[in-house]
């Protein structure tokens, strides 16, 4: 593998072991009837929408994964494949169970997540936070 490989395999590799992590957490929650479906997107919005939903997501997560992994991957593959592994996840989830399957409280609301909202989560926040730190923007 030559070098300018590597923050793709890296990427690959954190996405996968995201996706693997997730649906095994989602199916043993499941299993101790932790589960709740969202149906609609972030904290329940939009659920009786799914089609539409589940279409846009896609089509959304098609766009940014191609500008994140041509512009991110070579400077945080590590991020990018969290950021990717838990769209992923989520976008089985959507495409098998009609909804992403959540059983995470988030301590201080009343609402559920799973391990692929945090990976996602983290991403973002921490490529925002990289973002804003640098004194010349790399996105032009």
């Amino acid at each position: 593998m030559s070098k300018s490989q590597l923050p793709f395999f890296h990427c690959l590799i954190v996405a996968v072991a995201v996706v693997i992590v997730d649906q095994l957490s989602k199916y043993e929650a499941t299993q101790y009837g932790l589960i709740s479906l969202n149906t609609g997107i972030s904290f329940g919005l939009l659920a009786h929408h799914t089609q539409l939903i589940s279409s846009s997501i896609l089509i959304a997560f098609a766009v940014l994964g191609m500008l994140a992994i041509k512009h991110y991957t070579k400077l945080h593959p590590r991020l990018i494949g969290l950021f990717i592994g838990g769209a992923l996840s989520n976008i089985i989830d959507r495409f098998l169970y009609g909804g992403v399957r959540d059983w995470l409280p988030v301590p201080v609301v009343q609402i559920k997540n799973n391990l692929a909202d945090w990976a996602i989560f983290v991403a973002v926040v921490y490529l925002l936070y990289c973002e804003w730190s640098k004194k010349e923007p790399s996105l032009r």
